[in-house]
């Protein structure tokens, strides 16, 4: 297992000034593919306790589930499988039952590093990793549910960002995150980015 972590440092003017805001957050978010070159992602962290440091840790420990659309006579809903671990190069499907059992196993048409998500039923892709100790949220299937006999490519990124906002929610999709800051992470250990008093991101 490889462990992660980013520690934000914050200068004590923006720490006073975010503090005063109501609602506001440090936001954290990880990016993630589906093979191509665009990259979506959820925010996966908020703190409402801004300090004058901050740190987020993560693995590369990850979990897939499916969000599965059910619609009767009266009213549509959607309920959420079980999360099953996966690694790298596995394939995970839901099954057409009526437990929509979910499975998964190596897949040769799986990507080496990422993984492939197939459906028997309508539902979307949801993606977790342990963050802070906990298995959260880091993609769900941008495109909302898919039809079944689908497929979706799921391929995490070696980015994360930061940012403040009063109005972002964990565990929501989203494309636009202000002024955030990119922080490539080329392997596992310790990262620290501070915003400095004129308002600027830098990785030190």
């Amino acid at each position: 297992m490889a462990s992660y972590s980013l520690r934000v440092n914050l200068n004590d003017k923006w720490r006073k000034q975010w503090s005063s805001v109501p609602d506001a957050k440090l936001c954290f978010a990880m990016a993630v593919s589906n093979g191509g070159d665009k990259v979506y992602h959820n925010v996966v962290a908020c703190t409402n306790d801004i300090e004058a440091s901050i740190k987020i840790s993560w693995t590369d420990k990850y979990q897939i589930a499916g969000n599965v659309k059910t619609s009767t006579s009266t009213m549509d809903s959607n309920h959420t499988t079980s999360a099953v671990r996966v690694k790298f190069g596995s394939k995970t499907n839901i099954a057409k039952d009526q437990a929509n059992t979910i499975s998964t196993g190596f897949g040769s048409d799986a990507p080496s590093d990422g993984f492939l998500f197939t459906n028997e039923v309508e539902c979307s892709a949801l993606l977790l990793c342990e963050i802070d100790g906990k298995f959260v949220p880091v993609y769900t299937s941008h495109a909302g549910n898919l039809s079944p006999g689908s497929s979706e490519v799921i391929i995490p990124k070696n980015k994360v960002y930061v940012w403040f906002s009063d109005d972002a929610k964990s565990s929501t999709m989203t494309e636009t995150m202000g002024s955030a800051k990119e922080v490539e992470i080329d392997g596992p250990g310790d990262r620290t980015v501070t915003f400095d008093e004129a308002g600027n991101w830098t990785v030190v």
